[in-house]
């Protein structure tokens, strides 16, 4: 004999195909959201030169913002994925330059990211 509180199973599906759909819903309304705010953004930094020195073993990233960017990561990471170089910089605005130095590091391809407020630029260099 059924219990009063226990529904039947074919309710649980439907439940759940509903929950599954409203998920899908709002995982795609915020994929949409965030493609939006990136396709509408102005591009704020300019060219990013990245220049290998290979005598020095240094590498200087410069670009430049005529806009203010509100909070500015420079971040530089190895091929394990393991920080190298950190830079954060509050409401900045102007000329970028950075020379790092690679005594102490692997030789090997390291990825260079810049994130300004809803922008993101990445390159890739091979440290000889």
């Amino acid at each position: 004999m059924k219990n009063k509180n226990q529904l039947p199973f074919m309710y649980y599906e439907l439940i759940n195909k509903k929950l599954f759909l409203l998920l899908l819903i709002v995982i795609l309304f915020i994929a949409l959201k965030s493609n939006a705010q990136t396709v509408s953004s102005p591009k704020n930094i300019d060219e990013v030169e990245v220049v290998s020195d290979e005598l020095n073993n240094k590498m200087n990233i410069e670009f430049s913002t005529e806009k203010e960017i509100y909070n500015l990561l420079v971040l530089i990471t190895d091929s394990l994925g393991q920080t190298v170089f950190l830079d954060n910089r509050y409401r900045f605005k102007g000329d970028y330059k950075h020379s790092i130095d690679f005594k102490n590091y692997n030789k090997g391809p390291y990825s260079i990211k810049i994130i300004g407020d809803n922008e993101k630029i990445i390159k890739k260099v091979d440290v000889k």
